[in-house]
């Protein structure tokens, strides 16, 4: 039962999706278009919710990314009335439990997007930064998530991917992920310049469309091109991790830039 369940929803999202690319090149009419599955007839639905993640018919993330930033803000109104009753620590871990899954599932196939959902998300992690760290409500972010050990979002996205990549290089992946990835050495036999800058190169793959610009096949490749040499050596998926999460952390700065003359966050300047 839940398997057929799974499959009309499946079914509707693709029928919606193939809606929206078909209005443009010609009119149908879909209200008379009529497709069954096990004798029941199915209708065009604009997103649906599939293994927990909300595809809608544009495959843009717009309504998934709505729903995190909802989810995470509601939980970071709880971190914040506690706040004055635990210390940074445990407030960290109350963020590791209730924000940061959210975050984490999925995140390699939707972090790519650009809304202003996404800027919501980033805004709401900024906001539960200062509170574990029990800052002023304008103060910098980033020397005190890296303090923290805590990834921003843009860096929790590009973690999940080179995490996925390297397992998908090292056959600990789906084969249906490494279909989408070849290294620069499988392209050719001949001697190209990838052979001779880094036989681990990805090979970046043609898109034009808005969609696959977001992608993971396209922004997977080129997060994977720019991290040193050491890192995609490493063969133990834990080690990996790790030391990819310590290079992340290690691109923040320990303190903030900063011209505005009424900021109260002069601790962190550089000039202090």
């Amino acid at each position: 039962m839940h398997s057929i369940w799974f499959k009309k929803r499946f079914i509707a999202v693709v029928l919606a999706f193939l809606r929206s690319f078909w209005v443009k090149k010609q009119s149908i009419d879909y209200e008379q278009t009529e497709i069954f599955l096990d004798g029941e007839k199915l209708k065009f639905e604009e997103e649906a919710v599939f293994l927990g993640l909300t595809i809608d018919s544009h495959l843009s993330w717009d309504s998934h990314c709505k729903n995190v930033a909802n989810k995470i803000s509601r939980h970071s109104g709880v971190i914040s009335r506690v706040k004055k009753l635990l210390p940074p620590k445990s407030l960290k871990i109350l963020y590791s439990s209730l924000v940061l899954p959210h975050l984490q599932y999925g995140l390699a196939a939707w972090g790519g997007c650009s809304n202003q959902n996404r800027k919501r998300i980033i805004a709401t992690q900024k906001r539960i930064t200062r509170v574990i760290s029990k800052s002023f409500y304008s103060s910098h972010t980033e020397p005190r998530m890296k303090k923290l050990g805590m990834l921003k979002f843009d860096d929790l996205y590009k973690h999940q991917c080179l995490t996925l990549i390297h397992d998908t290089i090292n056959k600990k992946s789906p084969s249906m992920i490494s279909k989408l990835l070849s290294l620069g050495s499988e392209v050719s036999n001949y001697s190209l310049r990838t052979h001779k800058t880094d036989p681990l190169n990805l090979r970046k793959p043609n898109s034009k469309s808005k969609v696959g610009t977001n992608s993971f096949c396209l922004k997977g490749p080129l997060m994977w091109n720019d991290i040193p040499q050491e890192l995609k050596s490493i063969g133990r998926s834990g080690n990996f991790k790790l030391k990819l999460k310590f290079y992340l952390l290690n691109q923040y700065t320990k303190k903030s830039e900063c011209n505005n003359p009424r900021c109260r966050d002069k601790r962190h300047h550089n000039s202090h």
